[in-house]
């Protein structure tokens, strides 16, 4: 019992991370505040990314059952509109999140898959439930708990695909895949294309369940499964434009099955 207790403690500060990380990410967008001669478009676009950030925080909490900690956030933000107080709420007093018994139900039957590829637990989570955000949230879960899930070889990238599919939930799963790496770049840290794609790709695969009727049944069956529907993340670092991006966009859609022939 004991142990079980200290494993779900252990579970609620890996979650607590996850979140405050978010929050902390965004200080860097407001690092140039105080720099001279900028240009009011500059200057523009930066609250235009410091309120993205802040309603992608907020999408985030709630997704993953922290919405007593909303209200919080919101008195912040509208109290300093930027990232640099917000972030510093004290969060110390956050639980676990909860999951919905559905959610509870995947993350229960795929913590006992002994394949940690992605492809093989989402097909199976697919046949547990019918409901997207069971899904994507109970699989989240697992990388909370410690379980290590990977994409094409690499668990960075099924971080990348789940964080993005859950932020879809709320309609930000492109935004937050693109602001990532938007957050990397200002830290020195190269535009990684191939970290974007897998995000990409976990929001484009929500977008099509919420969609799609017979969606979640065709990756429950093995008709679809990310080692055929989904291309390799080989897209490389380095420079990105809105038309590499939606090219990479274009060849999620496709590969998971847009036009006739995909994943034929």
């Amino acid at each position: 019992m004991a142990a079980s207790r200290r494993g779900r403690q252990r579970g609620g500060m890996r979650a607590m991370r996850v979140v405050v990380g978010v929050g902390i990410t965004a200080v860097i967008l407001v690092l140039g505040h105080a720099a001279e001669n900028r240009s009011a478009a500059s200057l523009e676009q930066e609250r235009v990314n410091d309120e993205r950030m802040w309603q992608l925080t907020r999408a985030l909490l709630m997704e993953l059952g922290y919405s007593n900690k909303v209200a919080a956030l919101d008195a912040a933000w509208q109290k300093t509109k930027t990232p640099q107080q917000w972030a510093s709420l004290d969060w110390s007093q956050m639980p676990q999140p909860s999951l919905t018994p559905a959610a509870q139900r995947v993350a229960d039957c795929c913590v006992s898959v002994t394949n940690a590829d992605i492809a093989v637990v989402l097909q199976v989570a697919c046949r547990q439930s019918t409901d997207v955000r069971a899904i994507t949230t109970g699989l989240l879960s697992l990388t909370q708990r410690g379980h290590r899930l990977h994409l094409q070889g690499r668990p960075d990238l099924a971080l990348h695909f789940l964080y993005a599919a859950v932020c879809e939930l709320s309609g930000w799963g492109q935004a937050a895949a693109l602001i990532k790496e938007q957050l990397d770049q200002c830290r020195g840290k190269p535009f990684d294309l191939d970290d974007l794609a897998a995000g990409l790709a976990g929001a484009e695969w929500v977008r099509q369940a919420l969609t799609k009727m017979d969606w979640l049944g065709q990756w429950a069956s093995g008709k679809k499964d990310l080692h055929k529907n989904l291309p390799p993340l080989r897209y490389g670092v380095g420079a990105h434009s809105p038309e590499i991006v939606d090219r990479i966009r274009e060849e999620i859609q496709a590969a998971y099955g847009e036009r006739p022939d995909a994943g034929q």
